[in-house]
């Protein structure tokens, strides 16, 4: 992958992530909290929070 295809990558991880975010259920300020900390993650980290986020948005 070139800086090109990586930077895209990155900014659709992003905007899968807010999305996540934002219909999740969980109060404003853990949103927050979150979306200063995501950046800092690893790559499986954020994979696995974004699954734990689908799954508390389909309960």
């Amino acid at each position: 992958m070139n800086d090109n295809e990586n930077q895209k990558m990155l900014e659709n991880i992003g905007k899968d992530m807010a999305i996540l975010l934002h219909n999740s259920n969980l109060p404003d300020d853990v949103k927050q909290a979150w979306s200063v900390v995501i950046p800092h993650m690893s790559a499986e980290q954020i994979d696995r929070l974004s699954k734990l986020l689908a799954q508390r948005i389909k309960n």
